[in-house]
């Protein structure tokens, strides 16, 4: 399976998971705040309605109206209850009082019913269906079928048997008296076809948003995926034309992200793979010369004595040994870098005077001018150090005009040993001096073959510094020439 599509799998699961899980949340949040929000109007609706039992109570002081239908109630009242199947029609009122305030009195027809009539009409004897009452007049929630009242003394004087018997209780006051109670029975959730069809159209947004979410998320999915992953496969195939040894093609990657930052390191891996082949094609090159320049010339010296040409003696033998020696050194010279590239190292270190070798060495050398230096105590190889200032003598030897001019001091530095070591003139370039420690390397204008070396020695004072845990570098001289400065750790046990 491609990255593309663990990619896109991995999006879109998680968006999946989001969208079920916040579905189910929402559900779970829209089902509670919903049943919240009735309850709450409810609770309006209820105080609403005890209002305007109070004030009926009030204007007609006592509880009869409660026994007229349905139908008159809401003309009257603006609200209905059911009345109780055991109520009786209230006795006439007296005609003294105000008419208007007479509840037989029927406003929807216009004229009074006949006096001693009787109970009113029975319970649904009027089959025209009840007048829709006005704005505010319904009551929202139903309520009407789910109420009961009842007077102080527990008689029932509206509403059903079972509102009565499982309804919360609530009283109703007038003039701080207790003129009954209201109960209440507790809706059933979301069964009124209103609350339903709400909550069924709400379910449907949800489903027809999620499914568009999802779809739109997919999409989405699959684009980034496809825009993330693009740039693998040049960088595959780069990697590719490298390991088979192309080392100049190059791909370039402009995504601002990880890509591109790990496009340019392929990019610099290529240049170094180029540089490291291109150093080792010339460091064969150079080595093989270098081995042949002193085989070429012991050969010749034993083909000329064995041809007669020149005579066996002391000065034929010490030309064969000097080219020995040559071959040898360089040989040496060529194991210990080798040695150091591998990781190994040839240097036994143990607590040592650095004073004490530096001396000796500069009054064996003669023409190396050394300063008086403080004592130093290091932990190295004394074989090693001394072959390191002899690399370095023989360079300053070497390449410096005559008169020479040698000078070396060892100084305190902060957290290190100073060594420096400066020659005369000729000195070497700023852009070339990082080149110097490089095997084979050599200065054309005054390193060349003719005057001997082959461009070892500083590379060689770079692996035994770096084996001591020491850093090298080359510097302009005071005098002129080229100055090479080695910073040695001091030993922590003197």
């Amino acid at each position: 399976m491609q990255i593309r599509h663990k990619l896109f799998l991995g999006t879109i699961t998680i968006v999946l998971a989001a969208l079920g899980t916040m579905t189910v949340l929402m559900g779970r949040s829209f089902e509670q705040g919903f049943s919240e929000y009735l309850a709450a109007w409810e609770a309006l609706e209820v105080e609403r309605l005890k209002q305007q039992l109070v004030a009926a109570y009030e204007d007609q002081r006592d509880w009869s109206f409660l026994s007229l239908p349905p139908r008159q109630q809401l003309e009257r009242f603006g609200f209905s209850l059911l009345p109780s199947p055991t109520s009786r029609r209230p006795p006439p009122r007296d005609s003294a009082r105000d008419p208007a305030r007479d509840p037989a009195r029927d406003p929807a027809r216009g004229r009074p019913p006949p006096r001693g009539s009787g109970r009113p009409p029975p319970r649904g004897s009027d089959r025209s269906p009840p007048p829709r009452p006005g704005p505010g007049a319904e009551n929202v929630l139903d309520i009407g079928q789910r109420v009961a009242v009842i007077d102080p003394s527990g008689r029932h004087l509206a509403g059903t048997l079972a509102t009565v018997e499982r309804g919360e209780r609530s009283p109703l006051v007038s003039e701080n008296q207790t003129i009954g109670f209201l109960l209440v029975t507790p809706p059933p959730a979301l069964e009124r076809n209103m609350d339903l069809a709400f909550a069924r159209r709400q379910s449907r947004s949800a489903l027809v948003i999620g499914v568009g979410a999802m779809l739109a998320a997919a999409l989405a999915s699959l684009w980034m995926a496809r825009a993330l992953t693009a740039p693998l496969p040049r960088l595959a195939q780069s990697v590719r034309k490298l390991a088979t040894g192309d080392y100049e093609q190059r791909v370039e990657i402009n995504s601002g992200d990880e890509l591109q930052q790990l496009s340019q390191d392929v990019n610099q891996l290529g240049v170094a793979l180029a540089g490291h082949r291109d150093q080792q094609r010339r460091w064969i090159a150079e080595i093989s010369h270098e081995l042949r320049t002193p085989l070429a010339v012991i050969k010749g010296e034993i083909h000329a004595l064995q041809d007669g040409v020149r005579t066996l003696n002391d000065e034929a033998l010490e030309s064969l040994a000097q080219e020995t020696d040559r071959l040898t050194h360089l040989v040496e010279d060529l194991f210990v870098l080798s040695v150091s590239d591998a990781g190994g190292s040839l240097v036994n270190r143990e607590p040592m005077s650095l004073t004490e070798l530096l001396m000796e060495f500069c009054d064996e050398a003669g023409d190396v001018t050394l300063e008086k230096p403080p004592e130093a105590t290091i932990a190295g190889d004394a074989f090693r150090l001394r072959q390191l200032l002899a690399n370095l003598l023989s360079n300053s030897r070497r390449y410096s005009d005559r008169p020479i001019q040698i000078r070396t001091s060892l100084t305190r530095a902060p957290g290190a040993w100073e060594l420096c070591w400066e020659d005369s003139p000729p000195g070497v370039a700023s852009e070339l001096l990082p080149k110097l420690f490089e095997p084979l390397f050599r200065v054309e204008d005054s390193r060349a073959r003719s005057t001997g070396g082959a461009g070892l020695g500083l590379a060689i004072v770079k692996s035994i510094a770096e084996a001591h845990d020491a850093t090298v570098e080359a510097l302009p001289s005071a005098l002129g020439g080229l100055k090479v400065r080695v910073r040695f750790p001091p030993d922590e046990r003197a």
